[in-house]
């Protein structure tokens, strides 16, 4: 009997302090930096069905959304054939309002980054639904505020978006500030390193540090069963710097003065990664530890029947 009373009051305690520990992770995040991120689809002109997507970060109250370039990539290479629909998080627990169009502004595939707006026609009887539903959810835009500094090494994070596995609501994940990676050395951090896991569907969502303020864009992440998992996120000095030159008019001295730090970014990861980037550079580095895995076992196995 004592050893069942025991065994009673360790699951109750277990589920306190289960309970708690639930509590205080999602504390960390508020409605604000929940509604700034949205899910983007892409969908087929002619069957009307979504067929990829991925996630996206509203910057500023006119409600223009920062993504990835991957996430978008179908539409500007065959903006005949498919269209932008965005779905607008209205809290942590429904699912978002979706089916609201979009074009791209601006993108940068050497970086991926790219920048969208809503393009919603004020005028139509779909719009004036759509406000007067928001109206009443008492929906407003959300402001974000964006940390410029980089993060310290074991910082704890939060990454918000909507990866495939979590079906259509959002998605909350949690980790530390694993490390960076430098294109160069002084040459500025070109990626921030996570144990947080970013999925698909993840990609081009919102990081956020301990004190909610937007770290950067999650944007890839390698996993192996034999070396486990790693993602990036590319930091807020890429991610301003392109939003400036985006704001920029063109032709102008600002215009191309980002120019000038974009091409220095891209430049930086050549020289690190090789032409063809981060992606196949890191891609490349698994295969060749995987074939040298391989070989081991190989050798091992050869010497042991001899």
């Amino acid at each position: 009997m004592k050893k069942i009373n025991g065994f009673l009051i360790g699951a109750l305690f277990g589920l306190i302090v289960s309970f708690f520990s639930y509590e205080t992770v999602f504390a960390d995040i508020t409605e604000n930096e929940i509604r700034s991120v949205v899910r983007i689809d892409i969908v087929d002109v002619y069957s009307n069905e979504v067929i990829e997507g991925g996630s996206g970060t509203i910057i500023n109250e006119d409600g223009d959304i920062l993504t990835n370039f991957h996430v978008i990539e179908k539409v500007v290479s065959y903006p005949d054939d498919y269209l932008l629909s965005i779905c607008l998080t209205l809290d942590s627990k429904n699912l978002p309002e979706c089916g609201l169009p979009a074009q791209v502004d601006s993108y940068l595939e050497a970086i991926d980054l790219a920048l969208i707006f809503l393009s919603l026609d004020e005028t139509t009887q779909e719009y004036l639904m759509l406000k007067a539903y928001l109206i009443n959810e008492n929906y407003t835009l959300p402001v974000i505020q964006i940390n410029y500094e980089n993060p310290k090494i074991g910082e704890e994070l939060n990454i918000l978006g909507y990866p495939g596995v979590g079906f259509e609501t959002i998605t909350y994940t949690k980790g530390v500030v694993s490390g960076f990676l430098y294109p160069k050395e002084g040459e500025g951090v070109r990626f921030i390193k996570t144990d947080a896991q970013i999925n698909p569907g993840n990609s081009g969502g919102a990081a956020f540090d301990s004190n909610n303020k937007f770290i950067g864009v999650p944007t890839f992440g390698f996993a192996s069963e034999t070396f486990g998992f790693m993602d990036y996120i590319i930091p807020t000095n890429v991610v301003d710097t392109f939003i400036n030159w985006a704001y920029a008019e063109v032709g102008s001295d600002e215009d191309k003065q980002y120019e000038m730090e974009l091409n220095k970014f891209i430049q930086q990861e050549k020289e690190a990664f090789g032409d063809f980037g981060i992606y196949e550079w890191e891609i490349g580095w698994l295969y060749l530890i995987g074939a040298v895995v391989v070989l081991v076992i190989a050798i091992v196995i050869w010497r042991r029947a001899e």
